[in-house]
């Protein structure tokens, strides 16, 4: 009996295996398609490469030989490609190269593994590319064992239609194939917070150790980059808030036990921002109450409601938009945004004609917490997201488009579930059964306590 539950258990993380290993050459590419940012860390394996030292803690900089910046705007070349320079350091001499800008507006974690892997590729007498090409891969596949996670979480607490979807979603959106191997955002760190909240959705007794890797997933998010920091600490509770605003409303034994889960995740959440951003302002300033004054005044005002000392054309334009006008650039003028937008129209309309109240109830609940964590960004950093309208639009993943894809799908099947039923499809009747029966209540975990 152990023998054949043990073979069953190594078949299933081969299978799971081979998803991700599939799935990471689907988000897999030779040049980043958002490069602007990644020019940072391109620059670390070339100072890595070269062995130029990094003077400071601060793991993201750009590099000048001569007049000449390593990575930027100015090191094309004929085929187009905007990081030749820095990832071609070999074709330069080491003495002449110099650092030209350290980033402090974060610690730059993902910088030193690259410079890691520069030292290693060097080392084995490899081409500075092929750590970049490492680095790469290696983001990809940790992206897609986190969205395998998240799927089979949301499999086990609610059906296997909302994994199905989640995955698929993930998969076949461009926002997220722009950014799932980056270097420098490190598109798997969004989602990490969002699996171990699920994880502690459903297994409430071990909710301990996943509130350290809630405190320790958010910590390391941070200390790559601050930005979409509310959208993933959101993701983190978001279930867990859904599931407890239900509990409440059905007065059922649950709601105590969830509010705890929901507030243990939360505090973890925040607990492993602010250790990061402490750590950050000790090494930016030399002390904790000076560098948090130093990140507010340069980094944080810049970003949320923008920098009225700034006298640029972009700067000024970001203290006088209103959020508002930020909200209505994302969800009616931008093409995501309208198509986020039309299926938010699509589960209004159903829900008119939907006689379930308790999963309307739920329905609502979940794309109304769904909406205000993808603009939670929108909101808060609003210069931020003003200026990067041409980044931004990934937010409307983080997870809003899934949950309304999720829950469209899911009405329209349980319409087409009971037409079946009725003309005595048996097939049809029982695949759309097989997709939307939630999990056995022995698999729910907070589910069955």
């Amino acid at each position: 009996m152990l023998v054949t539950k043990h073979k069953s258990r190594v078949r299933i993380l081969c299978l799971v295996l081979a998803a991700a290993v599939l799935t990471s050459f689907k988000f897999f590419s030779l040049y980043s398609k958002e490069r602007d940012s990644e020019y940072y860390v391109g620059s670390m394996i070339s100072a890595s490469y070269i062995g130029k030292p990094i003077p400071g803690p601060f793991g993201l900089i750009l590099l000048r030989s001569g007049d000449e910046v390593f990575a930027g705007e100015t090191g094309g070349n004929e085929d187009g490609s905007a990081l030749y320079i820095a990832y071609h350091p070999q074709e330069f001499d080491p003495d002449a190269v110099e650092i030209d800008t350290v980033r402090l507006q974060q610690l730059g974690l993902q910088g030193w593994f690259a410079y890691g892997a520069g030292a290693l590729c060097r080392s084995l007498h490899l081409p500075a590319q092929a750590a970049y090409y490492l680095l790469r891969l290696v983001n990809a596949l940790f992206f897609s064992l986190t969205l395998l996670g998240i799927a089979w979480q949301l499999k086990k607490a609610y059906n296997a239609l909302f994994g199905v979807v989640f995955y698929l979603v993930c998969l076949l959106s461009t926002w997220i194939d722009a950014f799932a191997c980056n270097l420098y955002w490190v598109c798997f760190s969004w989602f990490l917070p969002m699996l171990f909240g699920l994880m502690v959705l459903n297994h409430p007794r071990k909710r301990g150790w996943f509130y350290l890797l809630i405190a320790a997933s958010v910590a390391f998010k941070c200390a790559c980059g601050y930005e979409y920091v509310t959208n993933v600490m959101l993701g983190s509770v978001l279930f867990l808030g859904l599931e407890w605003i239900c509990a409440i409303r059905e007065k059922n034994g649950r709601a105590k036990l969830l509010f705890r889960c929901l507030l243990g995740a939360g505090l973890a959440s925040f607990a492993g921002f602010a250790a990061t951003i402490c750590i950050h302002a000790r090494l930016r300033t030399g002390s904790i109450y000076g560098g948090l004054v130093d990140i507010l005044y340069c980094d944080v005002l810049r970003r949320t409601v923008g920098d009225p000392v700034i006298t640029t054309e972009n700067a000024v334009v970001t203290v006088k938009t209103s959020v508002l006008a930020v909200l209505a650039r994302y969800w009616i003028l931008s093409v995501t945004g309208l198509l986020a937008t039309g299926t938010l129209a699509a589960n209004l309309v159903l829900f008119l004609r939907s006689k379930d109240r308790r999963e309307r109830f739920r329905d609502a609940v979940m794309l109304l917490l769904g909406a205000l964590a993808s603009s939670s960004w929108f909101v808060l950093a609003k210069s931020h997201s003003y200026v990067h309208h041409h980044l931004n639009g990934v937010l409307f993943y983080l997870p809003f488009m899934q949950i309304s894809v999720y829950i469209l799908l899911k009405q329209l099947m349980c319409r087409f579930q009971s037409v079946e039923k009725a003309r005595g499809n048996g097939w049809t009747e029982h695949l759309c059964r097989s997709l939307l029966d939630k999990a056995p209540e022995e698999e729910r975990g907070a589910h069955s306590l």
